[in-house]
C-alpha cells in the first residue's frame, strides 16, 4: 500500500441508524473518529479507480499507529492543496471548492485551507455545506446572502440522485474547528 496515496476522508456515520447486520472486529475493524455532526473521519487508500477504506490490519501492515495514520492522511490531503490541485471559484454569494471530484468535502479536515478560505472570504468565521463527497461550498458566516447560497445548494442536491451523499447539514468554522450549526444561527457572526 502506497503511503502517499492514503488520505483522510469524510464519511457519514451510520451508527444508530437501525439494526446492524454485521460487526467488524479485530483486524477487519474500521478505523475512524468523530469529526463534526454526523460526519466521521476515515482513512482511504486511493487505488486509482476506487478507494479502499483502511482497517486495523492495514495499520499493522504500514507499521503505523492510528494517530500516525490519521496524521499521514491529513498531510497527504493538505499536499493536494499545496500542489495547486484545489481551486476556489466564486459562486453567487459563496465560494465553490473544486479538487478533482473525490476530496472536496474532505478538505474540511485541512485547517490551513480553512484559514486561507476565511481570509479570502474576508472573515474568520465561515459557513460550509458539503452534501456529497465531491461538493463543498463556503460563505461568510456573517452574511445572510452567503447562508442563503448554501441553502440553495442543499435544496438543489436534495432532489437529485448524487453519488456518495453526505448529510445536508451546515457547519461553522470558528477559526480553529468546525461546528454543526442549526438554521436559527445562520447569518449571525
Amino acid at each position: 500500500m502506497d503511503r502517499s496515496r492514503i488520505f483522510a476522508h469524510i464519511k457519514e456515520s451510520l451508527q444508530g441508524d437501525g439494526p446492524t447486520d454485521m460487526v467488524l472486529s479485530g483486524g477487519d475493524a474500521l478505523i475512524d473518529r468523530d469529526f463534526v455532526g454526523r460526519l466521521i473521519e476515515v482513512l482511504v487508500h486511493d487505488a486509482g479507480d476506487h478507494f479502499e477504506i483502511l482497517q486495523e490490519r492495514h495499520l499493522a501492515e504500514l507499521g503505523l499507529t492510528e494517530d500516525e495514520a490519521f496524521a499521514l492522511g491529513e498531510r497527504n490531503l493538505e499536499g493536494l492543496v499545496d500542489a495547486g490541485t484545489v481551486m476556489v471559484y466564486r459562486h453567487g454569494d459563496g465560494f465553490a471548492i473544486v479538487a478533482g471530484g473525490n476530496h472536496e468535502a474532505s478538505l474540511l479536515l485541512v485547517p490551513s485551507l480553512c484559514s486561507r478560505l476565511a481570509d479570502q472570504v474576508g472573515t474568520p468565521f465561515l459557513l460550509a455545506a458539503a452534501p456529497a463527497r465531491d461538493l463543498l461550498m463556503v460563505a461568510s458566516a456573517e452574511s445572510a446572502a452567503g447562508a442563503a447560497e448554501l441553502h440553495r445548494l442543499l435544496d438543489r442536491v436534495r432532489y437529485v440522485e448524487i453519488d456518495h451523499p453526505l448529510p445536508g447539514d451546515l457547519y461553522r468554522w470558528d477559526g480553529l474547528r468546525w461546528h454543526l450549526v442549526g438554521t436559527a444561527t445562520i447569518g449571525q457572526g
